[in-house]
């Protein structure tokens, strides 16, 4: 996870602002290249439930490919095939985050191991982590975006093969052969409204997720500030998912997830209201925190829904989550050239987050019939 979502999709946002200063790319070409990436999130979200490998074939072979266009980032010139590889990064990144998020879960749960899952969610922290790090040693040292991107793949290929040690060597498909009721698009209006409540946090989570130095860079050009509220960001991310995981089996996640998306729809907003370099620090600890928390409890509810069959499910969470991000970077670099600042892409994000947050509250919290009959009760309500 540290590999291919850490690094494989948010190296990108460290190293936009020395690519920027150097003339690489402009801001709207910043945002072309962040879109790129979820459009290939999207399209392996999209297509991971037909992918016929075992999950840790396809595990591995997408860290491969990550970790390739990545490198090949500090090898080539030219938007154009930026945009390739941004977007083959995405895709790798969604098949590694589909099946570890199906798959693994799912066998944690079977080996009465539920509060495990909260360490697999740290790797999305630990890349950021990792990734913030380097790149607050590369705008303090001078040392240019090329020389990053060749650091965020070096960081990747090492937790690749530590992955490719560790990961457990089963052999069946990522998908459990659905039930009829699963064929049908079973769930009811309490999947439905986690899909969509996925959704909007992706909108609203990608705005300062891709542009956090950038708005820290309007009030300081200290390269370590700058960095700041990113490496909180994931420091966060890591703390919450590591405190969290193991209380599943006592709370709620639909519960857990409705605070995080509440709580996130602040952090959001913060710099919109107080424009500091403090703001953007404390909107990296905020959003860094509830994005993980968000992570893991919807893929937490989204096994409760089915039972642990929630390959589809997840799939399709993720590809509406990925939808929500492509969106956000396009509102964001709209919102500056229109009016200079990020204000209205940032009051837009906090507001659908509220009110996905209500209806995560308050609508039904339904499951699949299997789980009706008591075969998924580890969950008691908070």
């Amino acid at each position: 996870m540290a590999a291919a979502v850490g690094i494989g999709r948010f190296a990108f946002t460290p190293l936009l602002p020395p690519m920027i200063a150097d003339g690489a790319v402009t801001l709207a070409g910043g945002g072309a290249l962040a879109m790129a990436n979820l459009l290939g999130y999207l399209a392996g979200a999209m297509s991971a439930p037909f992918v016929r490998m075992s999950p840790r074939a396809l595990i591995v072979a997408s860290l491969a490919g990550g970790v390739g266009a990545t490198w090949a980032m500090a090898l080539t010139d030219g938007l154009a095939l930026w945009l390739v590889l941004r977007f083959a990064a995405g895709v790798a990144g969604a098949w590694v985050f589909v099946t570890l998020s199906s798959w693994l879960i799912a066998r944690l749960d079977r080996d009465g191991r539920t509060g495990a899952s909260g360490i697999l969610f740290t790797g999305v922290g630990g890349g950021i982590v990792l990734g913030a790090a380097a790149g607050a040693w590369l705008l303090a040292d001078d040392l240019g975006w090329r020389t990053g991107w060749r650091t965020m793949a070096s960081i990747a290929l090492a937790a690749m093969l530590l992955a490719i040690f560790l990961l457990p060597r089963d052999t069946e498909s990522p998908e459990v052969v659905p039930s009829s009721y699963e064929r049908l698009g079973g769930g009811g209006p309490g999947a439905a409204i986690v899909v969509v409540a996925y959704g909007v946090f992706g909108f609203g989570y990608i705005i300062p997720a891709t542009f956090l130095p950038l708005m820290a860079q309007a009030h300081t050009d200290n390269p370590f500030a700058i960095s700041a509220g990113w490496l909180l960001f994931g420091i966060a991310a890591m703390v919450i998912t590591l405190a969290v995981g193991g209380l599943r089996h006592r709370l709620h996640p639909r519960t857990l997830w409705t605070f995080s998306q509440a709580a996130m729809a602040v952090g959001v907003i913060l710099p919109a209201i107080w424009p500091t370099i403090l703001a953007a620090a404390a909107t990296g600890i905020i959003v860094g925190a509830t994005c993980a928390l968000t992570t893991m409890t919807g893929m937490w509810e989204a096994q409760r829904l089915r039972n642990g069959r929630a390959h589809r499910l997840v799939a399709a969470m993720t590809s509406v989550f990925a939808g929500g991000q492509i969106l956000g970077p396009y509102a964001g670099v709209i919102a500056v050239e229109t009016t200079g600042s990020f204000t209205a892409a940032l009051g837009l994000a906090a507001l659908a987050l509220f009110g996905t947050a209500f209806a995560l509250a308050f609508g039904p919290r339904d499951a699949s019939p299997l789980a009706e009959n008591g075969k998924d009760n580890h969950h008691a309500p908070l």
